[in-house]
């Protein structure tokens, strides 16, 4: 599953105050190639996506996913943001219903809410916990008040909005995301049933919400494309006493970039977890 663009082309050029529209496929080349990096450099993906997490019921302290003190709590190594789905690794594979596990988001925790239930796994006949959920660190997605102008059907490539898109645009419509490939405006042509989801019929005049991703993360792009365009092997990052510009090598400005991730604290030191 490929990295989505962290940043539109449009965001960039108004940072960067570019207003030609002639390099905008260089420049979503360069964005795409920059979120590539961002994600790898970080073991985290920041783009939302739909993914099965497997875990086995044995203790942490034996090399598994249930907490050592307390047996109710899956210890998960992802940033789920959504449950979609949970199902326990026993023989029959029971579907656990939402309402009977608890989400912490910021611990990264799934409780059983009801002490009739345990963590199960028969691990020797394949059985694994299974939780399929929305992921991603930190992203959006904004209700701008754009809709669809035309019924779309779970199968058709373009769909039609009088609002304004983008090529490399991910959109979600429903529970579906969509990845804009080609603009002809009102028509769009799209990939459907993106980052893991399932194409699906929408409603004319089903609500159209826009990709944000986490606000550090599109500077940390914005500033890295901008290395990749520099000409000069050196960036000005400010100015002495008497004007004069201050210039840092592209290798210790790409190496600043990368600390500032850490500080941050926006790398993952548990990688892609189940993925």
């Amino acid at each position: 599953m490929t990295t989505k663009p962290l940043l539109r082309v449009g965001e960039f050029k108004t940072l960067a105050n570019i207003t030609s529209n002639s390099a905008d496929s260089q420049l979503l080349t360069l964005i795409e190639a920059e979120s590539e990096f961002v994600t790898a450099r970080c073991q985290r993906r920041f783009d939302p996506h739909v993914v099965t997490l497997r875990y086995t019921a044995t203790p942490t302290y034996r090399g598994g996913n249930v907490s050592s003190s307390n047996r109710l709590v899956l210890l998960l190594d992802y940033d789920v943001q959504k449950l979609i789905s949970v199902t326990n690794g026993d023989s029959a594979q029971t579907a656990i219903a939402l309402a009977d596990v608890e989400l912490d988001k910021t611990l990264r925790t799934l409780r059983l809410l009801s002490d009739t239930l345990i963590w199960q796994s028969d691990v020797a006949d394949g059985k694994f916990i299974e939780v399929k959920a929305e992921c991603g660190y930190g992203y959006r997605f904004e209700n701008k008040g754009k809709t669809l102008s035309a019924a779309l059907n779970n199968t058709a490539t373009t769909f039609q909005s009088a609002g304004a898109f983008e090529r490399g645009q991910l959109v979600k419509i429903d529970d579906e995301f969509l990845y804009i490939t080609a603009v002809n405006a009102p028509t769009y042509t799209v990939e459907r049933g993106a980052n893991g989801t399932t194409a699906a019929a929408h409603a004319n005049g089903a609500a159209i919400l826009e990709f944000d991703a986490h606000p550090s993360i599109k500077d940390y792009v914005k500033r890295g494309v901008q290395l990749r365009l520099s000409q000069t092997g050196a960036v000005v990052i400010g100015t002495n006493a008497a004007g004069d510009p201050i210039l840092q090598s592209i290798g210790s400005a790409r190496a600043a970039l990368v600390q500032s991730l850490a500080l941050e604290g926006l790398v993952d030191l548990k990688g892609f977890g189940g993925v």
